[in-house]
């Protein structure tokens, strides 16, 4: 009796054991879920503020180009028209790359989250 007595408490206190490693990793890994979420809502809040600056880049581009198209359909100067029509070549170019660097950013943010979620979705 006394033998099976301390075969009990043996695996008692195995399991407890275990039980009590096993909470704590669970504990780990939900701390490591909610900081990967708050990266992710601070990441988010970060991104739409650069996405809304080069947004207001790329119109404000936009608008330049159009007042450029519109003087040059309006000049009847041939050397005024050279000159709008190298200026809008330059900034249809400038609009060309805010375009590009306002794409890249959003697909860069995208590639980001879906990385975050899947990391979030392998600790779950």
């Amino acid at each position: 009796l006394e033998l099976e007595k301390a075969l009990l408490s043996a695996e008692y206190e195995s399991e407890s054991l275990k039980l009590t490693t096993d909470e704590a990793e669970k504990i780990s890994v939900q701390m490591k879920i909610n900081e990967l979420e708050r990266e992710m809502a601070d990441d988010t809040a970060s991104q739409a503020n650069l996405q809304a600056e080069a947004r207001r880049r790329v119109e404000r581009a936009q608008e330049l180009c159009s007042r450029l198209e519109d003087e040059l359909d309006n000049s009847l100067d041939d050397n005024k028209q050279r000159e709008i029509a190298e200026k809008l070549n330059a900034h249809q170019e400038t609009l060309e790359t805010e375009r590009k660097t306002f794409e890249d950013l959003e697909f860069h943010h995208l590639e980001e989250e879906a990385s975050k979620l899947a990391t979030r979705e392998e600790l779950q």
